[in-house]
């Protein structure tokens, strides 16, 4: 009986695919699609896009469908079904465009591709051998397999009209063998559920495609009064320890846990043995951390300090203080947070470099990657373990290897007073990949040394012989090209058996935990995380005793109030700018190109932006009220987070003390009204560059007015993540403050791609979805401050990131 069946069951298959051949259009073709790894001479899962070379459209195996929709948040929260048909297809991200409340792109991308060599508009996951149907013409066709293969970019194939089956192979080549070295990648921030087989299958084919080793694959908890789940977690796993773990090859699934997570940040688990979780006490973490590392070669981590996201800005400065942080994620969604690292390393703190993608809010698995040393003989025990130690560095593109005294990242080498440390440094990269602009290595006291790549090669290095006066820790940092960077974990040399860590730079950095500090007990009534937050004042205050620093007291807006210190209402204030040429666009920013001549007629710009008391005085001028604040059908005002302006007997105040702070929330066309009522505009989006460059009197900063970025700018590393009185740092060339930092700044045009040729005083296209904003927050990181980062938001939105100032 059962070979009858098979018999039945093969000559039905064999009918079905004749019948598929037989009723194929004739305008169609079978393209046989075969990807093969050089170097094992094997078939590969990839990720992939094949687009009409001539439409840009975008199709996908078997049947050669143009996508309509990509892929969402929730279609992996719900799960991926992995199917063993050669033809399935995985999900379809979205690479390009500006994010959007649909979660089909990540609004923190901003405005750059995902993976920074990518160029294609989306990216699939295939199995390598495979057929679709296609037309005859031209297609363009990409492939990446990781960061250590060469990809295919938008490469052009042939579809002949004369032959209803084409084949075609190819064949991908590494660049860089990193196990042969002993290194291996993983991703320590995964989501989706593992309860099926045909999830585990998604997965880990999904880690194939990207040659990825080890996938942390994390369900993600919230406290169970919040959200839809009534067990409060979301990616269940099918279970925890070596019992649960899913291998192929040298590609392994790791379950863990992203919980507790809540207004003081986000807690990953790595390697767990079992799930610990705690409603009832949610937001004491101490106590999962203390758990979590009662399981044999468990971690524990911080996520989101990429971007400074997700309250982890709100929770790490003082839980840090418990000792029981083993990493840090670093590098995320195309951010990299070294200098707000660098704040805790200069603590004493001795923390990991991590990077976790965080999918499905990422486009692909293993985006980012963190690199730990094993030797040759990996097993996901020994890259845990190597983990703990720090030896690891952190990439989307470039390979990093960095010795000190022939020892890995993460080593402490105790060293006499004046010894000579033999520092040497490696980027490796590649010119589809990661072409290497630099090099460099820091520490405590910022840049020691730094070698430029201007030949061009694929690997730069930096040897030098430092003298050791002091405990330190050293890092090496490789950025590239396409701004693709590698950040490695600290070397820690200890020198008479002092601390690693920084009296210069301490009471400025403990100054501003504290503030936070405060600023949480302001908003809580539980005693538990008061008595937690003490307990670190007490910790911070015992450093500076044994540093013999003194505490650097900070003066609150209320004891400004209280000491009559309050500087008086600004008036609006503007300067004039020369016109001139200059070149727009960033070098090294996908998202931010192509570079192009820009020429500029004169125009004025205000010296700061607009401040609550300014725009208080529109309000009420124009008599807009709560029920009127819509004008011209946009709103004019959004309610939003530390919003300072209140309707209080039928007009607007600002809360005592916010007067001189710029005002956020509002919308675009609130903007436009504002600027129209001072006689003015909002500056187009060339404008707004040209003058946060300085113009003529332009010195090429990378921030407005200075190439360091605490002299000039408010950011997420110095602001406490909260806006802060204008003009209080330091202006640039023209006089003109806080065109990086504090909040970004709303343009008059909408978002497109820039033009290739030089152009005339422009003012972008006439039509869009997306309004450009200019000059990075209170809450980013740095690189999200430099004069010519792009970004852009709906228009009718209101946020607590955004304000503007006007031109003229």
């Amino acid at each position: 009986m059962k070979t009858f069946r098979i018999v039945i069951i093969s000559l039905l298959l064999a009918i079905s695919c004749a019948v598929v051949a037989h009723d194929l259009p004739h305008n169609l073709v079978t393209v046989n699609m075969k990807i093969v790894e050089a170097d094992t001479k094997k078939v590969t899962p990839v990720m992939m896009c094949i687009q009409n070379a001539e439409t840009k459209e975008v199709v996908v195996p078997p049947y050669g469908k143009v996508v309509k929709e990509f892929s969402t948040v929730d279609d992996y929260v719900s799960g991926i079904m992995f199917s063993s048909d050669p033809n399935w297809v995985g999900p379809v991200r979205k690479t390009t465009g500006k994010g959007a409340v649909d979660q089909r792109r990540s609004f923190e991308y901003d405005l750059a591709q995902p993976v920074p060599f990518w160029k294609a508009p989306a990216l699939y996951q295939t199995s390598g051998n495979f057929s679709i149907n296609l037309k005859p013409g031209k297609w363009l066709i990409s492939i990446s397999h990781g960061y250590e293969y060469i990809p295919v970019l938008m490469e052009e194939f042939v579809v002949p009209a004369d032959d209803h089956n084409f084949d075609i192979q190819y064949t991908l080549k590494r660049w860089v063998d990193m196990p042969s070295r002993g290194w291996f990648s993983g991703d320590v921030h995964v989501h989706h559920p593992t309860t099926k087989p045909e999830y585990r299958d998604f997965l880990i084919n999904f880690a194939k495609a990207e040659n990825l080793h080890v996938a942390n694959v994390l369900n993600m908890g919230y406290h169970h009064q919040y959200g839809d789940s009534k067990s409060g977690i979301d990616f269940e796993q099918e279970g925890f320890g070596k019992k649960f773990r899913t291998r192929s090859g040298n590609h392994w699934l790791v379950s863990g846990q992203e919980d507790p997570r809540s207004k003081y940040g986000h807690i990953i688990g790595l390697n767990l043995s079992k799930f610990e979780r705690d409603t009832l006490n949610y937001d004491y973490y101490d106590r999962v951390f203390e758990n979590i590392h009662k399981q044999p070669g468990a971690l524990v981590g911080f996520a989101h300090l990429a971007f400074n996201g997700c309250e982890v800005l709100q929770g790490l400065p003082w839980f840090i203080t418990t000792n029981e942080i083993d990493f840090i994620e670093i590098l995320q969604l195309t951010k990299i947070n070294a200098l707000g690292y660098y704040d805790y390393l200069n603590l004493g703190f001795r923390i990991t470099a991590a990077a976790g993608s965080d999918l499905p809010w990422a486009a692909t698995i293993g985006e980012v990657r963190t690199y730990v040393y094993t030797g040759k003989r990996f097993t996901p025990d020994k890259w845990f373990k190597g983990m703990k130690k720090g030896n690891t560095f952190v990439s989307n593109g470039p390979m990093l290897f960095f010795e000190a005294d022939g020892k890995l990242p993460g080593t402490e080498l105790k060293i006499a007073k004046g010894k000579i440390a033999k520092l040497r440094v490696e980027g490796l990269g590649q010119d589809a990949v990661a072409p290497i602009h630099r090099v460099a290595i820091y520490n405590n006291d910022g840049l020691v040394q730094k070698v430029k790549n201007l030949d061009n090669k694929h690997s730069v290095k930096l040897d030098i012989d430092l003298p050791i006066n002091k405990s330190q820790w050293l890092v090496a940092v490789a950025y590239c090209n396409n701004d693709a960077v590698a950040h490695t974990t600290p070397v820690y040399y200890v020198v008479d058996n002092q601390p690693t860590w920084s009296p210069e730079n301490a009471a400025e950095i403990i100054s501003r935990h504290m503030q936070m500090m405060d600023d949480v007990e302001a908003e809580t009534t539980d005693a538990g995380i008061v008595k937690r937050l003490n307990s670190a004042r007490a910790f911070y205050r015992k450093m500076l005793k044994t540093m013999n620093v003194e505490e650097l007291k900070y003066e609150t807006v209320e004891q400004k109030i209280a000491n009559n210190t309050l500087s008086a209402p600004r008036k609006l204030e503007k300067v004039k700018v020369e016109g001139g040429g200059f070149i727009m666009g960033d070098p090294f920013n996908n998202g931010d190109q192509p570079m192009h001549v820009v020429t500029l007629s004169d125009f004025e710009i205000s010296t700061t932006e607009v401040t609550n008391y300014q725009f208080a005085a529109f309000l009420n001028a124009n008599k807009i009220d709560i029920s009127t604040m819509f004008n011209n059908k946009s709103m004019v005002l959004a309610a939003g987070a530390q919003n300072r302006l209140e309707f209080v007997d039928n007009g607007w105040k600002v809360t005592k003390g916010y007067d001189n702070y710029p005002v956020i929330n509002v919308t675009w066309p609130g903007a436009v009204e504002f600027s129209k009522w001072v006689g003015g505009r909002l500056p187009t989006e060339a404008e707004w560059e040209y003058a946060a460059k300085g113009g003529k009197l332009s010195k090429n900063y990378t921030f407005s007015g200075s190439n360091d970025v605490k002299q000039v700018a408010w950011i997420g590393l110095n602001s406490i993540a909260r806006p802060n009185e204008v003009a209080t740092l330091l202006p640039n060339e023209l006089g003109i403050y806080d065109m990086s930092g504090n909040v970004n700044e709303w343009c008059a045009d909408w978002y497109d791609v820039y033009p290739k040729k030089p152009v005339a005083n422009p003012k972008g296209p006439d039509t869009g979805d997306y309004r450009i904003f200019r000059g990075g927050s209170h809450r980013e990181v740095d690189s999200n401050s430099r004069v010519t980062r792009r970004n852009a938001f709906y228009p009718d939105a209101g946020f607590s990131l955004v304000g503007f100032r006007v031109a003229f």
